[in-house]
């Protein structure tokens, strides 16, 4: 397993069980380049997504997760994603509905800029 790309958790079968994701250690926050979160994913912790690099961020619910301080790695601030280049990929149908989900309350992102259509996405 590649522990610079939490991509690879997708593979082990007790991840894609789990209905939230809790919070993250620190570290992690500066090697992760892409994450997958598995569609059964209901919720995201604090620090969960506040990454200090550009980091390409898969969803594959049609639902978004909830959030609470999950874009951030601060307390100085609701959004560390956006100004880091951070990109967020949603199923194409969910597109607007992870725009919403994602700019609202409580904690939210700075604006929609970083969330795209997954048709979009080419590794």
């Amino acid at each position: 397993m590649n522990t610079d790309n939490l991509s690879d958790l997708k593979h082990f079968k007790s991840v894609k069980l789990l209905p939230s994701v809790g919070g993250a250690p620190r570290s992690y926050f500066y090697n992760t380049r892409r994450i997958d979160i598995p569609e059964n994913v209901t919720s995201l912790s604090r620090y969960v997504l506040g990454f200090n690099t550009s980091t390409v961020v898969v969803f594959h619910g049609k639902t978004p997760p909830s959030h609470d301080w999950t874009f951030s790695n601060t307390t100085a601030t609701y959004d560390t994603c956006t100004p880091n280049g951070c990109k967020f990929y949603v199923p194409d149908e969910s597109l607007e509905a992870y725009k919403k989900a994602f700019t609202s309350k409580p904690c939210p992102l700075r604006g929609t800029s970083i969330i795209r259509p997954m048709s979009e996405y080419h590794e």
